[in-house]
């Protein structure tokens, strides 16, 4: 009688597992799609702290101004700072390229970063 009951629940118990193991076809879909929403949501993320932290780094025309800026206070005989009479006398050559190739740089960088979660 119990090897009868053993039987018959594996029995039960074998038949249900197809049934929890079943997959359709849109799930796979449903799951590629999720992923890739999840990727292009990290990589957003990560894009946004990488603009806060290049628009916070000073440019290549921000170096020109502020050599300008300290060639007239100098000429029209403003006080100084030490920077600006170190700017002055050498002045200081743009560290970073023109805004405008650093934004075309940065866009491709961030589209092959978008074009990674396809």
């Amino acid at each position: 009688m119990q090897k009868q009951i053993i039987c018959v629940s594996l029995m039960l118990w074998l038949s249900t597992l197809p049934c929890l193991a079943q997959q359709f076809p849109t799930d796979g879909i449903y799951l590629k799609h999720y992923d890739r929403k999840e990727c292009l949501a990290r990589v957003e993320a990560q894009i946004e702290k990488m603009k806060k932290a290049m628009l916070t780094m000073p440019s290549g025309q921000h170096d020109q101004f502020l050599n300008s800026h300290s060639r007239d206070r100098y000429r029209t005989g403003l006080p100084i700072t030490p920077n600006q009479r170190q700017r002055v006398y050498a002045p200081k050559p743009p560290s970073q390229p023109n805004s405008a190739e650093n934004t075309l740089r940065m866009m491709a960088r961030f589209d092959a970063m978008r074009r990674s979660c396809r």
